[in-house]
């Protein structure tokens, strides 16, 4: 690109989102692995390329909310005390499977045992236009951009995503046919909520709202196009609208595992310009550059799964490369790992995965 000199963070991601070369390639990554902190800070490495490896390029801005309200007692009948209860009253009680990596949880579902949308009503919604919980948020964008770093609202578990939180999946996949007045009723209280978090975000002027919902298996999509179409895709489409009237460019990144490639041109439709993490083991990611790398820019593109996670070295650094030769050329590309499990040899694969990027990933 020969620009002269080095790009700030916000500098990189804007000018990749603008599918641009930047200085370097731009890492999304916030180290939250003890093991792998203690890798990178005994590594000899200049202290900038340490701190970039710990905390990426990027700042998530999030709104503040409560935990275990007792509001949601009445809804939570034989859940376990220990279970943590969430803003919006969900339940989730971790669980470490003896002899592995693996962290899942267990969720339960506040509205399981509502059948009428008009109970919908009196259900103790979190008030998110409580100044305490987004007052904060204009400080920490102007302290990003103080630090010259990216600042974006994170929004994801948008609207599907939520609501198989408040409800069982199978139950709310059923209510699309059985109890569609149901659906209605609790999207649009959801998306009614999102859209004033994300007209938030836009006034304090965040870089980049993030939104998303898990809808794909890594086969196929969780839910049909036309479920998508009629009841999602709308709810998505308010939202980004919410966030355009106030910044009318601000880009805006999707967030969906496993296999979407049917969804992308819907996600473009609405104004979706970036997505994560476009997984390799289901969908490649130099097909969707060639595909689509002028509208959207690639947010991902990591084998957790299978290089992070098995491979070699000598994988990584194929796959670094593959990355550099085929997804990276015009920008609109950023590394991020996703849902990695953190066994010793993942730990040295995403750091060999981040020295490779800081080593190779220059334009």
């Amino acid at each position: 690109m020969g620009i002269g000199r080095l790009m700030t963070p916000r500098e990189r991601l804007i000018t990749t989102l603008s599918h641009q070369e930047p200085d370097r390639v731009p890492i999304n990554f916030h180290c939250g692995d003890a093991g792998l902190r203690k890798m990178i800070e005994s590594a000899d490495i200049a202290p900038e390329v340490k701190q970039r490896f710990i905390h990426g390029d990027v700042d998530i801005l999030t709104f503040r909310g409560r935990k275990n309200d007792p509001v949601f007692s009445p809804y939570h009948r034989g859940t376990p005390g220990e279970a943590i209860i969430d803003d919006w009253g969900v339940g989730s009680l971790r669980h470490k499977a003896s002899g592995t990596y693996l962290l899942t949880q267990y969720i339960y579902h506040p509205l399981k045992d509502v059948v009428d949308a008009e109970e919908l009503q009196d259900y103790p919604w979190p008030d998110i236009t409580e100044s305490g919980r987004w007052q904060h948020l204009r400080s920490e964008v102007h302290r990003s951009r103080a630090t010259g770093r990216l600042a974006i609202g994170q929004m994801s578990q948008t609207i599907v995503e939520l609501a198989y939180g408040l409800r069982p999946m199978e139950q709310l996949f059923m209510d699309f046919y059985e109890n569609p007045r149901f659906v209605q009723k609790l999207f649009e209280k959801i998306t009614e909520i999102r859209c004033f978090q994300a007209r938030i975000f836009a006034e304090v002027g965040v870089d980049v709202l993030r939104i998303g919902d898990d809808l794909a298996s890594q086969q196929k999509l969780l839910v049909g196009l036309d479920i998508y179409r009629q009841w999602i895709k709308p709810c998505h489409a308010k939202v980004i609208a919410a966030a355009r009237e106030i910044q009318p460019e601000i880009p805006v990144l999707y967030h969906s595992d496993g296999n979407i490639e049917e969804l992308i041109p819907e996600l473009i439709e609405i104004g979706v310009t970036a997505i994560n993490p476009i997984q390799p083991e289901c969908i490649d990611p130099i097909m969707v550059k060639k595909r689509w790398g002028d509208k959207i820019t690639i947010w991902g593109g990591v084998s957790t799964q299978r290089t992070v996670a098995f491979g070699t070295q000598a994988d990584v650094d194929a796959e670094v490369a593959a990355r550099m030769e085929c997804v990276a050329p015009g920008g609109g590309y950023v590394v991020d790992f996703i849902n990695t499990a953190w066994s010793p040899r993942a730990r040295k694969n995403v750091f060999r995965y981040l020295d490779r990027i800081q080593q190779i990933g220059v334009y």
